[in-house]
Formats: C-alpha cells, sequence, structure tokens
C-alpha cells in the first residue's frame, strides 16, 4: 500500500476519533450544566420554604398581617422557582419534580383556605378546629414539600456527580484512545517513513562524493520503493559512466601530455620567435642606421645626377626596409599581447602635424592635396596615447597617398560626444583613389593580404598596415569601418574616447576679434575647411571658388563700403592665380586708400616650388602651407591683430627674460650630475639664468668642491658612481646646514620613499627628471629666497621653423620643447647628445642582462629614463621603468621580453635621428658652449693635471662636450692626456685659451 494512501486512512480515523469524543463530551457537558442549574433551583427552593415555614409560623402565633402579605410574595417567589425547576430536562427527576409541584399547589390552597377561615370573626370551638386544621394541614404539606425538596436536591447532587465523573472518564478514555493512536502512527511512519529517509540521507553524500554502494532493498511498493528503484538504476548507469569516464580520462590524460608537449612547443618557438625578431630587429636596425646615415652624408657631397639617383634609391630601399621591419614588429608584439597603450596627455594637433611632416613630399611629387578639419570644440590638450593615435593615422595615410594618384585626402577629427570629462572624437581619412570592391572589405584588414595581389607589385607593401590599425584602435577601445566605391575613392572611419585634462585649454580662442574674410580656393574642401575653422571664432566669411569670381566678390563689398579685412587665397587655380587674384585686389583697393589696410595671406600646397615666385612680391603678408590647422592659422590672426617687434619677439627666446626682476643672477650654484645629457641641459638651463655654474661628476666630487668654495646651492643627481647623492649630503650636512646651504635632488626617482629619503638625509627639496625650466626656477628662487614674477614662455618663429622642419616621429619635441623654454639649440644639442651617448645603449643593456649584472642594469636604466625624458622619448621612459621595476621586483621572467622591446625602441629612436638630415643635431658643428662652461672644465683639468692625478673618464667626456665645435684641439689634448705628457697637454690647453679668447683669470672670481 503506498504510503499516500496510508497517510489518508490515518487522517480519516483520526477525523473521527476526533468528532466522536467530540459530540459526547458537548453532549456530557449540556446534561452537567442542566444539572448545575437543577441543583441550584433545588437550594434556591429549599431556602424559600424554609422562609415560608418561618412566615407560617408568625401568621399563626401572631397573626401579623404583614407576615400573610410577605408569605404570599414569597409564595410567589417560589413558584417561579418550582416552574423553573419543572421546566429543566430530567426524565429520571420528572416525578419527584411533578410532586413538588402538586405539593406546592396544594399548599396555596391550604393556606388561602386558612386566610379565609382566619379573617371571619367569632370564638366557637367549631372556628378554632377549622383553624387548627387547616394550620396542622399548612404545616403537613410544608414538611412534606422540604421533604422533596430535600430529596431532589439530593438526587440532583448525585447526577451532577455521576457527570462530572462520565466527563473525567470520556476525558481519559480520549487521551488514551489518542495516544494509542498516536503511537501507532508514529510505529507505522518510523518504520515505512523515517527510518529509510534517515538512512537515505546517509547514502546521499557517499553517493555525491562517488563511493562504492551495493543496491538498496525494499520489500514494499510505496514511494519510497519507487525511490529506492530510481536510486538502483542510477547507481547502476553511474557504474557504467565511471567505466566509460575512466576510459576518457586515461584518453585526455594521453591528450593532455600531447598537448602540453605541443603547448611547450608552442611557448619555446613563441620565445623564439620574439627573441628572434628582437635580436634580428637589432641586428637589421644597425647597419640600416649605417646605410641611412651614410646615404645621407654622401647626397651633402658634389655627386653626379646619376649618382645621386642611385643614392636616393638606396635610401628609399633602406627606409621602405625600416618600415616593414617596424610592422612586422608591431604586428609580433599584438599577436604576443605585449604591445601596451601609454596614455599621457598630449598636443591634438601635434598627431596631425606630424603627418604632415612625414607625407608632405609624397603628396608634392604625386601632385595631391592634403587637408586637415579638426572640429573646433577639441580642446588643445587631451589624454590618450598620441604614438599609437598618429600610427593608426599614418597607416591610413600611407594607403591613401599609395593608392591615389589624383584629387585629395582629407583628414578630419569631429566631436560626436562632449563631457566635463571624456570626449568622442571621428577620425576619418577620405582618399579619391581607385577605391575597394564590396566584396573585399572584409578581408583587407587580414595580415599580408591585400584586395588584390597584384597590387603588391604594383603599390609595394607587405599588407600589415591595416591589420595592425585595427588591432590598435580595438586596443584602444574602438573599430575600424570603411566606406568605399571603385574609382571613386575610400573612407576609413574609427572613434576613439579620450579623457579630458582637468586644465585642458579649449581650441577656440577668446582674444580674437572678428574680421570679414574672403576665402578663393578652386578645392571646396579647402574653402570648408578654413570656413568652418574661421566662423568658429566670429569670423565673417565669405568664399570664392576662383580668382575672377573673389574679385567680383571683393568689388562689390568694396563699392558697398564694406571691404574684406582678410583674405586667404590659394595659389594653383584654374584661370587667375592667387597671385594675379591678389595683384586685382590690391590694385582696386589703391585708389581708395585701403589696399595696404587688407591682409593677404597665401595658402598653398606647393610652398618649396613658392620661393622664387615671392621674391620681389610684396602683395602678401604671410604664407601658410597646406594643410592648414587650426593652430597655425590662429598663429597668423594673432600675430596680424596683435604684431609684435622684433625685440618683443626675441624675448620669447630668452629664458631669463621670461622672468623679469628677479635677483637670481649671479648667484653660484653646484650641478652635481653624472649623466652627459641631464648635466648639458641643466647647465645650459642655469646658465641662461644668469648663474655661475660648476659642475661635479659624482658626490665625492661635490663634496671636495663644497669644502673648498661657498656656494649658494647645490643640485644633487642621486645615483652617481664612486658616491651617491645620499651619502654626499649626508657628508655636506656636517659641514653646513639646511639654511647655509639648500640642497636640491634631482632624480628620475618620483615615489614618495625616495624623496622622503632624500629628506632624511638633510636635502631641501625634491626635482622629478626630466626638470621643468619653469619649477626649477621657482624652486631656486624659494631656496634661494629671492623675488620672482613668471612670464608666459612661448615658442619662437624660427623654433616652430626648426620644428617643422626637423620633426622625430617618435620623439614628443614639444613637450620637451616646452621644458626648456624653447630653445631649439639646446634641445637640439641634448638630441645630439643623447645620440651620441646612447647609440650602442641596446648591445650593453642585452650585455649587462645576459651576464645577470641586475644590479648595474637598474642603475643603468635609472640613467637611461631621465635622459630620455629630456629629448621627449616618451617610449623609452615608459619601457625602462618597466623593466627597472621588473628587476627590482625580481621578476625576472618577464624581463626577456621586456629588454627585447626597450633595446628595439633605443635602436628606433636613434635611427629616427639619423633620417633628418645629417648636420640638424650634429652638435660639434652648431652648438656653441658657453665661455662660462669651458672656463670650468679647463679648469677642471688644470688642477688634476698640475697635480699629476689621472684624468677620469667623466672629465674626458666633459671635455670632450665643450669641445665638440673645435675637434683638432681635442684629439692633440686626448692624445697628450693620454700618453701622460701633462706639461705639453698645460700649454695646450693654455693655447686653447687664448684661441679661444677665454680669460681663466676670471673663473676664479
Amino acid at each position: 500500500m503506498r504510503i499516500q494512501t496510508i497517510n489518508a486512512i490515518i487522517t480519516i480515523l483520526s477525523l473521527v476519533l476526533l468528532t466522536y469524543f467530540s459530540v459526547l463530551l458537548i453532549d456530557l457537558s449540556k446534561k452537567t450544566k442542566a444539572a448545575e442549574i437543577r441543583n441550584n433551583l433545588s437550594n434556591e427552593l429549599s431556602m424559600q420554604m424554609n422562609d415560608l415555614v418561618i412566615l407560617i409560623y408568625e401568621i399563626v402565633l401572631f397573626d401579623s398581617k404583614q407576615a400573610k402579605t410577605k408569605w404570599l410574595d414569597k409564595y410567589a417567589q417560589t413558584t417561579q422557582t418550582v416552574e423553573k425547576l419543572t421546566e429543566s430536562p430530567a426524565p429520571k427527576l420528572l416525578a419527584r419534580k411533578m410532586h413538588i409541584k402538586m405539593l406546592h399547589e396544594l399548599l396555596k390552597n391550604v393556606f388561602t383556605e386558612y386566610l379565609k377561615i382566619a379573617n371571619k370573626t367569632g370564638n366557637d370551638n367549631y372556628y378554632k378546629y377549622q383553624i387548627d386544621i387547616q394550620t396542622s394541614n399548612i404545616f403537613s404539606i410544608s414538611s412534606e414539600l422540604n421533604k422533596n425538596v430535600l430529596v431532589l436536591q439530593k438526587q440532583t447532587v448525585t447526577e451532577l456527580s455521576n457527570l462530572t465523573q462520565k466527563v473525567n472518564k470520556e476525558v481519559l478514555m480520549f487521551i488514551f484512545s489518542l495516544t494509542i493512536f498516536l503511537i501507532m502512527a508514529f510505529i507505522f511512519l518510523w518504520k515505512r517513513v523515517i527510518r529509510p529517509i534517515v538512512f537515505i540521507s546517509k547514502i546521499l553524500p557517499e553517493y555525491a562524493i562517488g563511493s562504492d554502494l551495493e543496491p538498496l532493498k525494499w520489500k514494499y511498493n510505496d514511494e519510497i520503493g519507487i525511490f529506492v528503484n530510481t536510486f538502483n538504476d542510477t547507481l547502476e548507469k553511474r557504474n557504467e559512466w565511471e567505466n566509460e569516464l575512466t576510459l576518457i580520462n586515461r584518453q585526455l590524460l594521453n591528450t593532455n601530455k600531447d598537448l602540453a608537449k605541443a603547448r611547450d612547443a608552442a611557448e619555446q618557438a613563441s620565445k623564439a620567435k620574439s627573441s628572434f625578431l628582437a635580436n634580428m630587429s637589432h641586428e637589421i636596425r644597425t647597419p640600416l642606421n649605417g646605410i641611412i646615415g651614410l646615404t645621407k652624408l654622401m647626397l651633402d657631397l658634389e655627386l653626379s645626377n646619376k649618382q645621386k639617383d642611385y643614392m636616393r634609391k638606396i635610401d628609399r630601399s633602406a627606409k621602405a626596409l625600416l618600415g616593414i621591419l617596424n610592422d612586422v614588429l608591431d604586428l609580433s608584439k599584438i599577436e604576443a599581447g605585449k604591445l601596451r597603450i601609454d596614455n599621457h596627455d598630449f598636443v591634438f594637433e601635434s598627431v596631425f602635424k606630424s603627418i604632415d611632416d612625414l607625407f608632405t613630399i609624397k603628396i608634392e611629387e604625386k601632385g595631391l592635396e592634403l587637408f586637415f578639419e579638426i572640429d573646433p570644440e577639441i580642446p588643445q590638450h587631451l589624454t590618450g596615447d598620441p604614438l599609437r593615435i598618429k600610427q593608426v593615422l599614418i597607416n591610413l595615410v600611407s594607403n591613401a597617398v599609395k593608392f591615389t594618384d589624383e584629387g585629395e585626402i582629407h583628414i578630419k577629427a569631429e566631436v560626436t560626444e562632449i563631457t566635463d570629462s571624456d570626449i568622442s572624437i571621428l577620425f576619418s581619412v577620405r582618399d579619391t583613389g581607385v577605391g575597394i570592391p564590396a566584396n573585399e572589405l572584409e578581408k583587407i584588414f587580414t595580415a599580408f593580404t591585400q584586395v588584390d595581389e597584384t597590387s603588391t607589385r604594383r603599390y609595394e607593401g607587405t599588407g600589415l598596415g591595416l591589420a595592425i590599425t585595427k588591432n590598435l584602435v580595438s586596443m584602444m577601445g574602438g573599430t575600424v569601418t570603411v566606406e568605399s566605391d571603385i574609382n571613386m575613392g575610400s573612407i576609413f572611419s574609427f572613434k576613439l574616447t579620450l579623457q579630458i585634462p582637468v586644465n585642458a585649454v579649449s581650441s577656440n580662442p577668446n582674444n580674437l576679434y572678428g574680421m570679414k574674410t574672403l576665402v578663393v580656393d578652386d578645392k571646396e574642401t579647402s574653402r570648408e575647411i578654413l570656413r568652418k575653422i574661421l566662423e568658429s571664432w566670429s569670423f565673417e566669411v565669405y568664399t570664392a571658388k576662383d580668382g575672377e569670381s573673389a574679385l567680383k566678390l571683393a568689388q562689390a563689398e568694396h563699392e558697398k563700403g564694406s571691404p574684406f579685412h582678410l583674405v586667404l587665397v590659394d595659389w594653383k587655380m584654374p584661370g587667375m592665380d592667387g597671385f594675379e587674384t591678389a595683384e586685382k585686389i590690391r590694385e582696386f583697393s589703391r585708389d581708395s586708400g585701403i589696399h595696404d589696410k587688407i591682409i593677404m595671406i597665401m595658402v598653398t600646397a606647393y610652398e618649396k616650388e613658392l620661393t622664387e615666385k615671392m621674391s620681389g612680391n610684396d602683395n602678401f603678408n604671410f604664407v601658410l602651407s597646406k594643410p592648414v590647422t587650426p593652430s597655425i592659422l590662429f598663429d597668423s590672426i594673432v600675430n596680424i591683430q596683435y604684431p609684435k617687434n622684433s625685440a618683443e619677439a626675441e624675448t620669447y627666446n630668452e629664458v631669463a627674460k621670461a622672468y623679469p626682476g628677479n635677483d637670481i643672477g649671479g648667484k653660484s650654484v653646484l650641478l652635481v650630475e653624472d649623466n652627459s645629457v641631464n648635466r648639458l641641459v641643466a647647465q645650459e638651463t642655469l646658465q641662461k639664468f644668469g648663474l655661475t655654474v660648476e659642475v661635479a661628476l659624482n658626490g665625492k666630487d661635490a663634496v671636495e668642491k663644497v669644502k673648498s668654495k661657498k656656494y649658494d646651492a647645490v643640485l644633487m643627481d642621486i645615483h652617481m658612481p664612486v658616491m651617491d647623492g645620499y651619502r654626499a649630503t649626508a657628508e655636506i650636512r656636517q659641514i653646513f646646514d639646511k639654511k647655509q646651504l639648500p640642497i636640491i635632488a634631482l632624480t628620475a626617482d618620483a615615489l614618495d620613499t625616495h624623496k622622503e629619503k632624500c629628506f632624511a638625509v638633510g636635502m631641501n627639496d625634491h626635482l622629478s627628471k626630466p626638470i621643468n625650466i619653469e619649477i626649477l626656477f621657482k624652486v631656486l628662487c624659494k631656496w634661494l629666497q629671492v623675488d620672482y614674477e613668471i612670464q608666459e614662455m612661448r615658442p619662437s618663429d624660427e623654433y616652430f621653423q626648426q620644428l617643422t622642419k626637423n620633426k622625430i616621429t617618435c620623439l614628443d619635441i614639444e613637450s620637451a620643447g616646452k621644458r626648456i623654454n624653447y630653445d631649439w639649440e639646446l634641445l637640439r644639442a641634448a638630441i645630439a647628445t643623447f645620440r651620441n651617448d646612447y647609440k650602442d645603449a641596446a648591445t650593453t643593456l642585452n650585455k649587462l642582462m645576459e651576464n645577470k649584472q641586475f644590479e648595474q642594469a637598474e642603475i643603468f636604466l635609472h640613467e637611461l629614463k631621465g635622459a630620455a625624458g629630456y629629448i621627449g622619448a616618451v617610449t623609452i621612459v615608459k619601457m625602462a621603468i618597466d623593466l627597472r621595476q621588473a628587476l627590482l621586483d625580481e621578476k625576472l621572467d618577464s624581463t626577456t621580453l621586456l629588454t627585447q622591446e626597450l633595446c628595439s625602441e633605443l635602436d628606433n629612436v636613434i635611427i629616427n635621428i639619423n633620417n633628418i638630415d645629417a648636420d640638424t643635431y650634429q652638435s660639434s658643428n652648431n652648438i656653441q658652449c658657453s665661455d662660462q662652461r669651458i672656463k670650468q672644465v679647463f679648469s677642471t683639468v688644470l688642477d688634476i693635471i698640475s697635480n699629476f692625478k689621472l684624468v677620469p673618464d667623466e672629465t674626458m667626456t666633459e671635455l670632450s662636450s665643450v669641445l665638440q665645435s673645435y675637434p683638432i684641439i681635442f684629439e692633440k689634448l686626448e692624445s697628450e692626456i693620454n700618453d701622460f705628457d701633462y706639461s705639453k697637454a698645460e700649454v695646450t690647453l693654455k693655447k686653447a685659451t687664448l684661441q679661444l679668447g677665454i680669460d681663466m683669470e676670471e673663473s676664479d672670481d
């Protein structure tokens, strides 16, 4: 029988039992209540009868009328009691109750008769006899009535007692029956439900952990039986599955072993590939560097046309090979997941300037026009990875130039969404080239793939550019899309979200006043770009597509008395060109005397061809090269609206004049720095402040100099050979306290722990390399206790010209220039010194890592980080920090790849520096050291050789640096010092001072 059925039977029996006893108890309860009522009425009637008897005595003895009245009232009460007693249901007491009722009525009749007789007058014996008889009857009936009431009362008590006993008996019976029933139910539930469930609850955990179990047994065909049967079936199937799983696991184990071997082989192959690519990159870049550099030098010689053609082809081939090498390395890094996105603040337009510098020559050769359209809402400064954004745009523009034979290339950046902290910019590169078939659009982003394999031969290239572009954009959180029509051109777009720095400056100037402007250009794209830029500055802009239309429009506005203030005109246009257009406008304006008030700006994509045409032509105030960016146009208009004389312009290049009214000039500073790049920048900057600067190459040298001479301040590097900055400061503090001699730390370590250590040994302040000139000036003025006033530092036109001409794509030269107040000569010297000092840095670093000289490698990386920061090599700085941190954290497993990447980037920077004109970064030909610096170095060498001491390598490096412009003198000195012929070396030095016009006596003042 099923447990569910049994449960139903138990439930029904429980209900029947409960119902039976409930009905029984209710009936008994009613009977008990009725008995209690009768008992109460009997007691009440007994008391009332006693009262009646007492009243009868009063009547008989005293013949009291008042007693008669009370008796009648009391009898009425007894009547009610008798009636109630009679109505109470009690079959066994019915006769007794009826007899009592009868006696009660008889009592009334006899008493009534008694009253009748008593009320009659007379004294005869008969009357008394009658009275006596009635009196006797009354007492007799009353006595009988009392007896019956007492009997009834006794019977009622007995009945009530019997009922109470019966109720108790029934309750006990109910409890007993319920107990028996519950015991039987519990026994059944324990045997058929609870015990099996407890047993099953113990079995299931064993089953869950996979223990070996025997099949369960159950003789009943109930729910437990169904569960047991199901469990047994499951157990049987589990055993079958376990057998199958054991077989599969055995097979999987063998497969995993094979996969592990394959994985190890793949990882080994990947490491070998990375190592091979890095090593080959270094090995290939080194001869390429030589080829490109020597080619540049050869092209500067007088060669035949044929020889020059050969050399140019060699140069192009080497650069093409270098480009392929870079693409392969980038793709390898992306596939290995090692290419990083380095977000930092940058000038947005600098990305576009780099593209202009790279493609100007190629675009001019193909007769194309390049346009930049930058949304005016985009702030000047943003936070992102400018190097990767630039790389993506270069890849897209390179393809556009490659596949476009005529027309234009339009690069656009427009805002799609902007908040206080973020900006979404849609970048697009549109060309008018050959286009891409719709069915080929999907595969163009696949590595080593081109739309038509024959195009590889026709247009050159590896097919890596778009694959790299897609991955880079994806890493920056965007997606590349493309639209294209055959023979109409293509549009490649991608959207990036960049951060807006807290103090970002809007691109929209607020210090320009609107000018009525005419834009003349046959290219609609160019007209629209210039119009949008000018209108964003509240200029009133008119456009014309050719010279004839422009002339008519200018004449019409002139006749209205509202001539144009500013005219931007293209050079090469159909019909009337830019020169003729400008001449005509000047001509009809001359009659009214306003011709010299109209500002003419030539906007052209053919600046090189324009040089001869512009000679002797005074119609134009400025010439702007296409593509025009908002900042370039803004600077030109600022020069128009707020012209500065030559003396004022000169102040932008003079660092000292950027800090007027300071009393810092004449103060003496000791610069302690062992790195030549850092030393060059710091020394030249300090001297331009008007400070007297002496140099020490290590801490020990610094301590000796401080003991022998008084200085106003010390700028102390931390990591140096012989004695570091911490120890040197501790020794100096034994002589001078902080007030007597301020010591300012110069270090590439910016962590709080390093700062705390600097302050702990007694340093006054801490500056992080690369040093910002403005911060350096503020700190010096603070500790030298002089007042200062800082004016805005701005780059000169000459600086921008040099920057545009000598752009190095892998360096952030804009930020480097700002750090040294846009001093082009100093920046050029720093780059040249870096190239000379670190041209073999990759080889040096590789040897240190291979020989596990990790401590020396940490020191080398620390110095490299500081030097690279001064020239804007931000990628090298980031990589050097990562590698040094890995060494400090002893994460040696990651150092191999980090070393390879850093060495590759070092080679890339050196090659890019050498790609510029050969003499651009040759400090030996162009940079003149200050007389003060030469005197200091000469004095140091003279002190050493006069005491017949060995000249340290650092001092020889310093001597080489100050004599870069005089190689013959240096070679003679080097030879004499190396031969220990100090007497000749002393004579050579003194002759050199006379030849250079150096007064050595002043150096001692």
